[in-house]
């Protein structure tokens, strides 16, 4: 009787058990609408010598993020892009916008997680993937593209 008893408790615990494991579908990822981790002012501490690197992200609203970046050079900015990322009901993408083209190019969210995105968009020679993590106080992004990986490793920036 008690091992009927035993067999009966654990296929009811097992029956039970919550499902945690992760999906490359962001529909399924949890926490889809929140990259409130991404927020604040960056500092790139892998960049070239003579080359300083920021970034900086912002909630416009709920589900919108802002982003800015661009590298100085000699006291000169020789490089600055802004993004905006967008997310709708499980879906959402990065627009990323050259303000000397007057152009920008669309990346789909394909996967995320409470601390990481990934975007791509396989069209764009480079880059065609983009993917940021926060590691603990870090940020950490790789673009991709064309046999190319380039990591940016950012630090909080230090407020003077």
């Amino acid at each position: 009787m008690k091992l009927a008893t035993y067999i009966i408790l654990l296929s009811i615990i097992v029956s039970c058990k919550k499902d945690t494991s992760q999906s490359n579908n962001p529909s399924a990822t949890e926490d889809i609408n929140n990259f409130d981790w991404l927020l604040g002012d960056w500092y790139r501490v892998n960049d070239e010598v003579d080359s300083d690197t920021f970034e900086s992200w912002k909630s416009i609203e709920k589900d919108i993020y802002s982003g800015f970046a661009y590298t100085i050079q000699n006291q000169d900015t020789v490089w600055q892009e802004r993004m905006v990322l967008k997310l709708n009901e499980g879906s959402g993408h990065l627009e990323i916008f050259d303000d000397e083209e007057d152009t920008s190019v669309i990346f789909k969210l394909t996967n995320s997680t409470k601390t990481s995105l990934v975007v791509e968009n396989p069209t764009n020679p480079f880059p065609n993937k983009i993917t940021y993590k926060r590691l603990g106080n870090n940020l950490e992004a790789y673009v991709y593209g064309q046999d190319m990986e380039i990591p940016f490793e950012f630090e909080p920036l230090k407020k003077e």
